[in-house]
This record gives C-alpha cells, structure tokens and sequence, in this order.
C-alpha cells in the first residue's frame, strides 16, 4: 500500500495518467482515428447485448456519480471537499468546451451517420459532443481514488477499469466520439489533481457548515435519481434506482450524526452574537416594492402566453436545472472569499469562514425573505460584531459592491466586443456607454482619495472614504488583479448558472450571448423598485432576449427559474441566520 496522504505531483499517479490520454488524444486527432475508432468499438453491443452498455454508461451519470459521493459524507470530510470542488472545476472545463465544439460544428456521431451505419442505443444525441460528460464524471471520483497515497494500487487500477468501461460505454452507445471520451477523461484528471491541491489551502470545505451543505446537495441529487430521473436508457432504470436508495440508507447513520452535531466553534459564535436588532427600512417602502413587484408581472402575463410558459415549465430537463443552481452556489462562495480579500488589508478580523456564512446570510435576506432587511446591513451589522465600527464596516462592504459590479461591466464590455453584432445597434451602443461610464466611474471613484477638498464638503466626504478603503483593499496590483480576476469568475459562474437554467427550459443560445444580454438584466435589477428585482427581472430578460428571436414564453420560465435558484442557493444563510441568536 502507498503512503497516505496527497500524492506528491511527482509521483506516475499525478503526471502519467494525464500525459498518456493527452498523448492518446493527439495521435487519434493527428492520424486522424477518430472515425475507425469509432467504427470499431460502437458494434460491440451486437456481441454482448444492449442492456450491458446501458448499465456501465449509467456509472457516468453525474447524478450517480453524486449518489456514489454520500458514502464519503461523515467518514471522508477532506475526499469529499476535494470531489465537490473537483467536480465543479471538470464541469466548468466541460461545459466551456462544449460550447466551443457547439460553436465549432463538432457534433456527435449520429449527426454524420444514419442508423444502418452504426449502433445507437437510448435516446439519439446529434450536438454538443466534445468532450464526453459522463466519461468526465467517471474519471473524477477515479482520479480522487488513484490519487490517494493510502489506497491500494489493487483498488487504483479497478477504479481506472472501471471509468474505461465507461468511456468505452459512451462510444458503443452511440453518444460519443473516441476523441471525446480523450477528452474528458483529461479535463477530469485534471481538475481532480488541481483540487486536490487547492482543497487543503481551503479550510472551509471540510469544516461542520460546508459538509453540510454539500450532504445536503448530494440527498437531492440522489432523490432525483431515485424518484425523478430519466436517463434515456431504460434498461438501467433499475440499477438507477438500486444506486440511489442503497446509497441513501449507508448514509443515512452519517447523515444523521452529521446533522446533530454541533461545534465548540459554532457555540462559540452563537454565544458572541449581538443581540442589538437590526434597523429596518421603511415598512412603506417595502409595500411599494411589493406593488410594483405584482404590477409588472401582471403587465407581463397580459402579453405573456401563460399556458406556454406552463408548457416550457413542466419540460424543463430537472438535471440542467440543478447544475445552475450549484454554479449559483460557486458563484456565492467566491464572492464571499472576494469580500474576504477586501476586507483583510482593511485591518477587519475573521477568517473566510466568517465571511462566507455572513455573505449567505446577506443573501438570504436580499433573497429568501420578503423584508425590508437588507443584505449588505446584515453583513454591516456581522462585521460590527467584531469590535468594528459600523461606519468602517460599511465602507468595506461597499468597496466589494464596487468591485462586483465593475467585474460585471467589464465581463459585459468584452462579451460585447467579441460578438458587436448580436444586438441592435442603437441597444449595442447604449448599453456600452453605460458599462464604459460605469468603469469609468470606478477607476474616478479610486482616484478620488488622493484629492483634498472632498473632505472638506460633507456630500462628498463619504466617496472620499470609500475611495481611501478602495485603495488599501486594492493595496498593489497585484492585488488589483487578483480581485478584477475573481469579479469577472463571480459574474461568470453566475452566467453560467443563467445558461445552464436556459438550457432546461430550451432557451438554446450560446453562452457568448448570454454574457451579452444578462449583464444589463442584473444592472436593472440593482434598482430597488421590486422585491429582490422580481418583476424588474422578467421584463428586462423578455425585452432583450425578444430583440435577438427569443420566445417569451421560454424567456420568463428562464428568468423564473433562476429567481427560485437564487432564493434556493441562499438557504444555508437560512442555516446561519436561524442556528444564531440575533434578533430582528
């Protein structure tokens, strides 16, 4: 048996495997195999049946794959953090890619040949081929395996078999290319190596909060798969099954002592809490974001078909549906670790723990509760807990605002330059000088500390603050860099979840042109004239998507969808707000 621990990046487990299907890959692209290959291996079935290759390619499935993962939930903290941030990172590579071959013209096998030149089992694939999905997630959990250094080298290579059955599965279905199951089979080798290191020098995800959170993500997954799931091969329906409730009930002892459990840090935490309440809004305030909030809708669905917009509900495709909404929880859980940065050159305590369960309950209250609370006071008030004044906290939350919205201008901007021709070109214009002013307008926001008179002239004494806190957060470029970077992967993710919720409702544009459209949504939706930019939403996604052919129907399902995927992903703020003791 090998040593314990990580694997050293040294070590044939952490460079070989890679560099042998990169090499594979190039030579099959290169002599151009892809095709004999394909040929040779799809026929296989004839020899041994159908229902086999639907039982291996189902190991595949991401939803088993996330079934598969609750046997490491209270007995693998550390193999768990590191599959969750691992599987994100494949998914993020994978749809990516899949969007380039989509862009390219690379489609699948069936587009090119009819049914009496190859085998086609289960549904018919024809478009977004390379690389192959299922053979990515097999390769991820075969990657945390082989990169143990306390698993037996036995158990390696009958991990590695077993994702190569299912490689191999994906061609003889019909539903993939050699080169595609190449491909994704490195993206995932790559991902797991990159999140084995990364996972460590976070300590977030192995602790009470972040494993519960993720239990609870891979209960759902596993329930869908029990009750909820068509793969599209149903001779592996039962096993679908078998996997989700066996997996279920040897969890079911972890999950219940892991949801008992309470920490002396989180004790420690309830026991600091501030009892001080905090100072809502005005009540007529939230009663007019209210009406405004029924008055739009009700303005939409009079010339919004509602039975299509029931229609485009009820055939949404469930799992597209809940990979936007763990892009949404990524996205969350970077802006968190943003604010982070920000606010430890400013002198703040807390570690990124604390500023994560902060950050989900801030959006808890901008999301999952109709008040009149708003997020970023919560986070004011969290901050303040800490021996801060008030003031001094609100400049620091203020800072990782204007960090975040600057990310999403510039995102924008360069979605617009890559593709000018998308939208009118009166909108295109309009919406460019909007971002360009607004990045303006914070580059002139970051200046302003090294003027004098502002302090002197109390309006503008509070930019003059906040101008001095931007400074010190962005202390060096570096730095600067660091956080333009992690603004524009906050705004990123988040697209990715739009697009993702777009796709399970047959909204199929590019990601390219949501990253055109959706930024001005969202800058529309920071106008507080709505209840958590319900309404306001809806009808600037119609307006905008409307302008390049999109039905409205599937357009309002999508926006619908994703307002439910916030208030979701802001639930474990629920968990932190709720298992505290503060007050309203």
């Amino acid at each position: 048996m090998d040593n314990p621990g990580i694997l050293d990046i040294r070590h044939p487990w952490s460079w070989l495997p890679p560099l042998l299907l990169a090499v594979a890959l190039l030579l099959v692209f290169g002599l151009d195999l892809n095709r004999p290959l394909f040929h040779a291996i799809n026929p296989v079935s004839h020899a041994t049946g159908t229902a086999l290759w639907q039982w291996l390619t189902t190991f595949g499935d991401s939803l088993v794959v996330f079934s598969l993962a609750l046997l490491l939930v209270g007995r693998r903290p550390d193999w768990l953090w590191a599959l969750m941030l691992g599987a994100v990172t494949g998914a993020v590579a994978v749809h990516g890619l899949k969007e380039w071959s989509d862009a390219y013209g690379v489609y699948r096998p069936a587009n090119y040949f009819g049914t009496d030149e190859m085998v086609i089992i289960g549904e018919t694939l024809k478009r977004v081929s390379f690389p192959s999905g299922h053979t990515a997630a097999a390769f991820t959990l075969t990657a945390l395996v082989c990169l143990q250094g306390g698993v037996a080298t036995r158990w390696k290579w009958a991990a590695v078999l077993a994702a190569v059955l299912v490689a191999i599965s994906r061609i003889a279905v019909g539903a993939h290319w050699p080169l595609d199951v190449l491909g994704g089979a490195l993206v995932a080798w790559l991902s797991m190596l990159a999140a084995l290191r990364l996972a460590p020098q976070i300590g977030w995800g192995e602790g009470l909060g972040a494993q519960r959170l993720f239990a609870l993500l891979l209960v759902i997954a596993a329930l869908q798969l029990l009750f909820a799931h068509d793969s599209g091969y149903p001779a592996a329906r039962w096993l679908e099954m078998a996997i989700a409730a066996g997996c279920l009930l040897a969890a079911l002892p972890q999950l219940r002592q892991l949801f008992a459990r309470s920490t002396g840090e989180e004790r420690a935490e309830q026991a600091l809490a501030d009892p001080e309440p905090i100072e809502p809004r005005s009540f007529v305030g939230l009663l007019v974001r209210l009406v405004v909030t029924v008055a739009i809708f009700a303005l939409i669905f009079r010339s919004v078909d509602f039975e299509g917009v029931s229609q485009s509900l009820r055939g949404m495709v469930p799992r597209l549906l809940l990979l936007g909404l763990v892009f949404q929880l990524l996205s969350t859980l970077l802006a968190a670790y943003r604010w982070h940065r920000v606010m430890r050159p400013l002198g703040f305590g807390g570690d990124f723990n604390f500023y994560l369960r902060s950050y989900f309950k801030g959006s808890f209250f901008n999301q999952g509760l109709p008040t009149s609370i708003g997020g970023d006071a919560v986070r004011v008030l969290d901050v303040s807990r800490l021996g801060h004044r008030k003031r001094e906290a609100f400049y620091g939350v203020a800072v990782d605002r204007i960090l975040g919205l600057a990310g999403l201008l510039l995102l924008n901007l360069i979605a617009n330059a890559i593709n000018p021709g998308l939208l009118p070109e009166g909108i295109f214009w309009l919406i460019n000088g909007i971002a360009a002013a607004g990045l303006l307008g914070v580059v002139a926001l970051y200046l302003f500390h090294y003027l004098r008179w502002p302090l002197a002239w109390k309006p503008t004494r509070l930019f003059h603050h906040i101008s001095r806190h931007m400074a010190g957060a962005l202390h060096s470029p570096r730095e600067a860099l660091i956080q333009t970077g992690l603004s524009l992967a906050v705004h990123l993710l988040s697209m990715m979840a739009i697009f993702l919720i777009g796709r399970a409702v047959m909204v199929e544009y590019d990601l390219l042109t949501f990253l055109i459209v959706v930024p001005p949504v969202i800058l529309f939706t920071l106008v507080p004239i709505s209840l958590a930019g319900w309404g306001v939403r809806e009808g600037a996604m119609i307006g905008l998507f409307t302008l390049i052919g999109a039905e409205q129907a599937a357009v309002l399902s999508m926006s619908i969808l994703y307002g439910i995927v916030l208030i979701v992903s802001s639930l474990p703020g629920f968990l932190v707000y709720f298992g505290g003791r503060q007050r309203l």
